[in-house]
């Protein structure tokens, strides 16, 4: 299952999992102030997306899963990117990692299955 490691200002990370799979921080743990960079790895431990974040934009990472009538995972895909507003204007970009292929979006789009907007979370703003 994918992972990730925020990347900041200082050269310091915090990763998702211990070097033995446990995890040990969670996403709101982040700190959004000083984030430079969000990597996705792999099961493997290889980056999959190394996401570069500039001064202002805001990170959007969300895993999605599809369930079965009866409760079993038939899908999964991993949302990550970023949100910017300038001039008033709001700026997207969207990386959707599928357990088989990777798909690069400008923006969201409403009504699709998978790549819907997204809501920000409080932490999710920055300076919080």
């Amino acid at each position: 299952m994918p992972s990730w490691v925020a990347i900041y200002n200082d050269g310091s990370s915090l990763s998702q999992l211990s070097s033995d799979g446990v995890e040990v921080a969670r996403y709101d743990a982040i700190d959004r102030v000083r984030l430079t960079h969000f990597i996705i790895l792999g099961g493997d431990g290889k980056p999959i997306v190394v996401l570069h974040l500039r001064p202002g934009s805001k990170l959007i990472y969300r895993q999605r899963v599809e369930l079965g009538f009866s409760g079993e995972e038939k899908g999964r895909v991993i949302l990550v990117g970023w949100q910017e507003t300038r001039n008033g204007a709001n700026f997207q970009s969207i990386t959707a990692v599928f357990p088989d292929h990777v798909e690069v979006m400008g923006r969201f789009e409403e009504g699709h299955p998978w790549l819907y907007p997204v809501v920000f979370r409080e932490e999710e703003k920055l300076g919080v």
